[in-house]
């Protein structure tokens, strides 16, 4: 399986980590025209396989993070 990024193509494997909403998902959860980020790194064989791939825009904070406040 592949993804198209502009006019990039990266190689999806089993091993390629898919999340949406810091939640996990998989490839046919993202929608055309959606924000997409994630890793990926080059074969051998010069493709670039995607490690992982994130669906959505960026979240402001991770759980577990503390905001900061002014005085």
């Amino acid at each position: 399986k592949t993804i198209k990024v502009g006019e990039s193509i990266y190689q999806i494997t089993s091993d390629t980590k898919i999340t949406k909403a810091d939640k996990p998902a998989t490839l046919e959860d993202g929608v055309v025209g959606e924000a997409v980020s994630g890793y990926v790194k080059p074969t051998g064989d010069g493709k670039m396989t995607a490690t992982t791939v994130h669906f959505g825009a960026k979240t402001e904070q991770k759980s577990g993070e503390k905001k900061k406040t002014e005085k």
